[in-house]
């Protein structure tokens, strides 16, 4: 399930709003019709989105571990998903 963040939910009750306050006309359909389209592009985007069981992490570490010196630490990001990331 998507959460907006609480800019795209001010983007899109300004857009909601801005029709209504404008009147109508045609300025005002077409921000609707934008703002329709950007729901949209957001629903599609999060029906497409990989879910929490297709991603995958590993990390590797050199053992021993030094206290007092920099250890590398690798970590691997995988995706099971055909949907690129």
């Amino acid at each position: 399930m998507p959460v907006p963040t609480p800019r795209a939910l001010a983007l899109l009750a300004g857009g909601l709003l801005l029709p209504l306050l404008a009147g109508g006309g045609a300025a005002a359909w077409l921000l609707l019709l934008l703002d329709a389209a950007a729901v949209l592009a957001v629903l599609a985007d999060a029906r497409l989105a990989p879910g929490p069981g297709a991603l995958r992490a590993e990390r590797r570490v050199r053992a021993p571990l030094s206290a007092f010196a920099p250890n590398r630490v690798e970590v691997r990001l995988a995706s099971s998903s055909p949907r690129s990331l």
